[in-house]
């Protein structure tokens, strides 16, 4: 999402806000679904905590990215959705996660009444 947003023209500047954002987006997400269970200090997130993919090796989902056909993982709405969280923030006077830097930031639009 990170680079999307580059690619967008809206660097991300404020990282731990952004990811709180798209933290939750991520906990709606059903296991056994779109994620699953992962015990704590198994064998998976061990693997993941040594190369620094996780913070921590507590029980926690581990999200399907990709599947056969589909992403389980809805990329795009995660993206919208956090675009829009800034926007609102930026309509509200409040600091922004991401910054514009580009096109098609710079002549993008938001209306409300589309979300």
């Amino acid at each position: 999402l990170v680079f999307r947003f580059e690619a967008f023209g809206r660097p991300v500047r404020n990282m731990k806000k952004f990811e709180e954002g798209i933290f939750s987006d991520l906990r709606n997400l059903k296991p056994g679904v779109d994620a699953c269970l992962e015990e704590p200090k198994s064998p998976f997130l061990d693997l993941l905590f040594k190369y620094q993919c996780i913070r921590t090796q507590k029980k926690q989902k581990v999200f399907y990215w990709q599947r056969t056909h589909r992403f389980s993982v809805p990329h795009d709405r995660l993206f919208l959705d956090a675009l829009e969280r800034d926007l609102k923030r930026e309509k509200m006077g409040l600091e922004p996660t991401t910054v514009i830097t580009g096109e098609p930031a710079l002549s993008f639009t938001y209306d409300s009444k589309r979300s």
